[in-house]
């Protein structure tokens, strides 16, 4: 057997895998709202996060699928002020 040379994504934990799997089944609206209550803001910037380093066909799925100016205006900036949602790959 020989090892491939180019792996598929691979999500980092479970979260983001539920999220991508939120964008690629258009239900990410109902991942945020159905347990609002259970979100905090360590988990409102993961989500961020997620979404800031999606790939660019997936992160346009998720800004159209949310349809939230906030989230228009910090992707079209190429620097993030938090430094959290900086892409630290």
């Amino acid at each position: 057997m020989q090892r491939i040379k180019d792996v598929g994504f691979v999500p980092r934990d479970t979260f983001e895998r539920y999220v991508i799997t939120a964008v690629n089944e258009n239900k990410l609206k109902n991942f945020i709202f159905d347990n609002y209550h259970l979100w905090t803001y360590e988990l409102l910037r993961r989500l961020l996060k997620t979404i800031l380093t999606l790939e660019p066909v997936k992160r346009k799925l998720a800004k159209r699928q949310l349809q939230s100016r906030f989230l228009n205006a910090i992707t079209r900036s190429k620097e993030y002020s938090h430094p959290e949602l900086k892409n630290n790959d």
